[in-house]
């Protein structure tokens, strides 16, 4: 791990910068120390000025020995921390990213799962025979890290405020990524994806999707069609585009549960797959195990678009156009006549 450069200039009185870097304000003092020792950091003292001293994590890496004269100290008002032998310094997100060997939305995850003292404490109380993992709590106080997304990532995705607003997809700013919540058929939120140019993560890790279907809260308790997509993006996309009723199955294959949860909302479901294999193979699957169950099940074709002159040919819905995405949501066909 290499050196961060102004990371945190001084322990006492340095401003907490905002994004990943930021420590949660409901983090208190005695919360910090909690956290260290959470980590693995032995707290060896604590001056009256709010200096934690332990031994630094990062001396073997830097130095090529262990810290046997602690010279380092956690700040527990602010979480900045410094060493003044080897230089290893940062905010406390950065400190956990480091000592777990993760990256920091996972870090500022688990500096927010921390919660106060008396929180752990009772939830230990209540697990009294089982190690409670304070990293797999989210909650809505968790997506306040996140902004709006801005004109020119809207302008990228052809995603229009309104959309992003009713599906309550947020931004983050540090790493210009998409955040997608992920809640279950109540609303209740269960973590969300953290989506960039080209990768993507769960927060928190091992987050199950398969129960729960991208949008799925938005919508009314009944509704004359819905549209099923592989992406959430791609739900907003169409949303966008003015094609009610869109959501993401968060993946080609459709699981059973999800398949319950539409049929509890309507009779009459569009099936939008990616234009590719895996995904045109799964949506065929998923019509042959459930058409004839009440439920009027339709596939997109891709091919009428693709067959008009001077046409693009779209790897997924996020490709097309909003006329092009009206026409083949109408031309969709019925799924005993789908050949993928």
């Amino acid at each position: 791990m290499k050196r961060r450069k102004g990371a945190g200039n001084r322990l006492h009185g340095g401003r907490v910068r905002s994004g990943w870097d930021a420590v949660p304000t409901d983090v208190v003092p005695g919360d910090v120390v909690t956290a260290l020792e959470n980590l693995g950091l032995e707290v060896l003292r604590v001056d009256e000025s709010g200096e934690a001293t332990c031994r630094c994590p990062a001396h073997l890496e830097y130095l090529g020995r262990e810290d046997r004269n602690p010279s380092y100290a956690v700040n527990i008002h602010s979480g900045l921390h410094g060493c003044w032998s080897c230089g290893f310094k940062g905010t406390f997100v950065d400190l956990v990213a480091y000592v777990l060997k993760i990256g920091k939305p996972e870090a500022a995850s688990w500096v927010r799962a921390q919660g106060t003292i008396k929180r752990v404490e009772r939830l230990l109380a209540k697990k009294t025979t089982q190690v409670v993992d304070t990293t797999k709590i989210v909650n809505e106080a968790s997506l306040a890290l996140y902004t709006a997304p801005p004109d020119w990532a809207l302008r990228s995705r052809r995603l229009t405020a309104a959309a992003c607003e009713c599906y309550g997809v947020l931004w983050d700013t540090d790493y210009e990524a998409w955040i997608l919540p992920v809640r279950d058929e109540h609303g209740v939120l269960l973590g969300w994806q953290a989506k960039g140019d080209d990768w993507f993560r769960n927060e928190p890790q091992g987050l199950k999707k398969s129960h729960t279907l991208f949008g799925l809260h938005s919508l009314p308790e009944r509704c004359e069609r819905i549209i099923l997509v592989e992406s959430p993006l791609d739900a907003v996309r169409l949303a966008s585009a003015g094609l009610d009723g869109a959501l993401a199955g968060f993946g080609a294959r459709i699981s059973d549960a999800q398949m319950q949860l539409i049929l509890q909302r309507t009779d009459h479901l569009v099936h939008f797959p990616d234009n590719d294999a895996p995904g045109r193979l799964a949506a065929a699957e998923t019509a042959a195990r459930w058409r004839g169950r009440g439920l009027g099940y339709q596939i997109v074709d891709y091919r009428p678009i693709e067959s008009e002159p001077g046409a693009l040919e779209g790897r997924d819905p996020g490709d097309f156009s909003g006329r092009s995405l009206r026409y083949l949501v109408r031309n969709a066909v019925p799924a005993l006549f789908y050949r993928p």
